[in-house]
């Protein structure tokens, strides 16, 4: 118990010296295991939690969500959803927030991260709020507020990092996120309209668009709706796991980004010759499991899927183009050759196969993982020729780049809160804390209120991932052993927890001294003061603590979702 609690109190002064938060996990985490257990022990932490976290799979979800945040946010899509936003909300006073806050959560839903949300909304909506006239720190406050939406909404780092630590289902816990997303923008619309009724001045009313200009906004955001509805649809449906999801939204991103820098004829002429290329080979694969007698079930299924995907790419190139001329003669040459150049590659990896498992190995490979392959290639070759064609490798490149940073400083808080988390479960704390709790369990809300008494404090010092990663193993103990007394199962306390804690750690985000979001519009916009901004949040951290206690008076409102998830 003394060791936990001396751990804290060096975790604290660190950071006021402004220690790194992760290296100051690492250090008090590491030098505490010295001290309670031994040198040995010490190192062998170590070594076997950053060895444990960098093979772990569950945490590749991590780096799949990054790169689709990051793909999205360079496709751009964040005009489109501010557009729509304005068409509908910006006629009214304070409309350029509200549009601001509701175009933060679409673009949330798609990317992730709160941060990559402000920056982006940020260059989005700041132009249009100052050229009407705006309040900085009403514009700046709403963008930093808005960009909170982006750590609850699904897909959400925080909720896969809660999910892997406690155990807790994925798909439900962002199942249980959209609702409070919902009631997050609502509370933030009604912030901004509180801070108009008694300062209109503030908000002066813009442009009033036709119903005309509005349908045509909402048909800009069909790709947010696209890439949301087939990760979020394909995990609740059980059709893939979470971490197949990633990769599924990450690969749809970069396809979306790409797409988006070719005009409509080049985008569906590449579209035609990849597809007709699948044909041909899906049809050479049918055809042989048929004559080695194989069961054609996949196959027949993966052929299906190519063929359709084929027709429909040659009839809207064919009314593009134009009827007079033959689509398909002008795409035979370069989709043969294509499929000539993806048969050797398949070839190749078949041959690859039968080195290291003999003829037989070569055959199975074909057999089974034959029409995944195909696609996996078509994929690679639909890809290929859209960068080249667009002339966009210094993007990917660039967008890689950052990925790669943002992971790597995730995986570095990740490995020094997990070393932290170590020591401070060998000690004797984690099990005192749980006798503590028992002798509430006539008054459990009591404790609930003082755990996130305990976060919106430390949200003013701490970062939300190390809060996260820090403080859960030490409560979600405590509100499981206390989920009677909430009125729920074991499983719907985690749950309706880990929504809670991220709605808390969403107030850490805007709150001082910290309040990363501010900071990042600050330095984004080095003409508006950080008071100025800090100003701004106000009247948005007043809400969240309302929603707060909405979301946490009423488990139904995250709980109630996660029935219809597989």
């Amino acid at each position: 118990m003394t060791e936990a609690l001396v751990g804290f109190a060096a975790l604290l002064l660190l950071s006021f010296m402004r220690v790194p938060i992760a290296f100051a996990m690492a250090v008090v985490g590491g030098l505490g295991m010295l001290w309670v257990a031994s040198a040995s022990a010490a190192f062998a932490n170590i070594g076997q939690t950053a060895f444990d976290a960098a093979v772990n799979y569950e945490l590749s979800v991590m780096p799949l969500f990054v790169l689709m945040g990051n793909f999205i946010t360079r496709a751009r899509l964040s005009d489109e959803l501010y557009a729509a936003s304005y068409a509908f909300l910006g006629h009214r006073r304070g409309g350029l927030a509200m549009a601001t806050v509701v175009a933060c959560g679409g673009f949330g839903a798609v990317c992730g991260s709160s941060l990559a949300t402000a920056a982006t909304m940020s260059k989005v909506a700041m132009p249009s709020m100052r050229r009407y006239g705006y309040d900085d720190g009403l514009a700046a406050g709403s963008v930093a507020a808005g960009g909170t939406l982006g750590i609850l909404i699904p897909p959400s780092v925080l909720l896969v990092l809660y999910g892997i630590m406690t155990q807790t289902s994925i798909g439900k816990l962002f199942a249980a996120g959209i609702a409070p997303g919902i009631v997050g923008i609502c509370f933030y619309l009604l912030a901004v309209q509180s801070v108009i009724a008694l300062w209109p001045q503030l908000g002066p009313p813009g442009e009033r668009s036709n119903w005309a200009s509005r349908l045509a906004a909402l048909r800009g955001v069909w790709g947010v709706l696209l890439l949301f509805g087939i990760v979020m649809g394909g995990i609740y449906g059980g059709v893939f796991t979470p971490t197949e999801a990633a990769g599924i939204g990450a690969a749809g991103a970069f396809l979306f980004f790409l797409g988006r820098k070719q005009t409509l004829a080049e985008l569906l002429h590449h579209l035609a010759v990849v597809s007709v290329a699948g044909v041909i080979l899906m049809g050479a694969l049918l055809l042989l499991r048929l004559l080695t007698g194989g069961a054609v079930g996949t196959s027949l299924a993966a052929a299906v899927f190519t063929v359709v995907l084929a027709l429909v790419s040659l009839g809207l190139l064919r009314r593009h183009a134009g009827s007079g001329e033959n689509v398909l003669a002008r795409l035979s040459g370069a989709s043969a050759m294509l499929a000539v150049q993806l048969a050797a590659i398949l070839v190749l990896l078949a041959v690859l196969a039968g080195i290291s498992r003999g003829t037989t190995g070569a055959v199975q490979f074909i057999g089974s993982n034959g029409p995944f392959a195909v696609l996996s290639l078509l994929f690679c070759a639909l890809a290929g020729k859209l960068t080249y064609s667009a002339r966009a490798w210094g993007e990917v490149y660039e967008t890689l780049l950052e990925s790669a940073v943002t992971v790597a400083s995730l995986f570095t808080v990740l490995i020094g809160a997990l070393l932290f988390a170590n020591f401070v479960n060998y000690t004797t704390f984690p099990d005192v804390l749980l006798e503590i709790t028992r002798t509430f369990e006539g008054s459990p809300w009591l404790v609930l209120v003082s755990i996130l008494a305990i976060y919106i404090v430390l949200g003013c010092v701490f970062e939300s991932l190390s809060m996260i990663l820090l403080t859960v193993p030490i409560f979600f103990p405590v509100i499981i052993e206390l989920a009677p007394g909430f009125g729920l199962t074991a499983d719907e306390a985690a749950i309706w927890f880990g929504i809670v804690v991220v709605v808390v750690t969403e107030i850490s985000l805007i709150t001082p001294p910290v309040g990363l979001n501010v900071f990042v519009l600050r330095g984004l916009l080095p003409d508006v003061s950080t008071t100025t901004i800090f100003r701004g949040v106000t009247a948005f951290w007043i809400a969240d603590i309302f929603r707060l206690a909405v979301i946490a008076a009423l488990p139904i409102v995250s709980l109630w979702l996660t029935q219809f998830v597989k």
